[in-house]
């Protein structure tokens, strides 16, 4: 299945993914497709495993993400912080689009496509 999520914080960080999520600990359900997790300045971070199919991920802020696209074709990009990417799945086909600011690390496979704002690139 594919899924579309996108982290943005405005007034609070919301989550929202299209296809359906849970909310974590310290998020709150607003409705199936988004989740409510703190005011700003609470959320320094985000974990996200996106699972199979082919995924697009889009944090728009400056948080410390540490994401795992799992199987499938994945579009990644991320804003800022010092994030943890791994789109390592066997087979060629990611895109990590953009890492943003601070230091960044992605494990991908031979054929994927990691932009060069992502400060260490390397396998397993």
């Amino acid at each position: 299945m594919a899924d579309d999520a996108v982290i943005g914080q405005f007034a609070v960080l919301f989550i929202v993914d299209a296809a359906g999520i849970t909310a974590g600990p310290g998020c709150d359900q607003v409705d199936a497709t988004t989740v409510r997790c703190g005011a700003p300045g609470q959320v320094t971070n985000v974990v996200a495993n996106l699972g199979d199919g082919t995924d697009r991920l889009e944090v728009l802020n400056s948080l410390h993400a540490v994401v795992d696209g799992g199987s499938g074709s994945d579009t990644i990009t991320t804003a800022g912080g010092n994030d943890r990417i791994t789109v390592r799945d066997g087979a060629p086909g990611d895109v990590v689009q953009s890492c943003g600011a601070g230091f960044d690390v992605v494990r991908a496979d031979a054929g994927d496509t990691v932009a060069s704002n992502c400060e260490l690139r390397s396998p397993f």
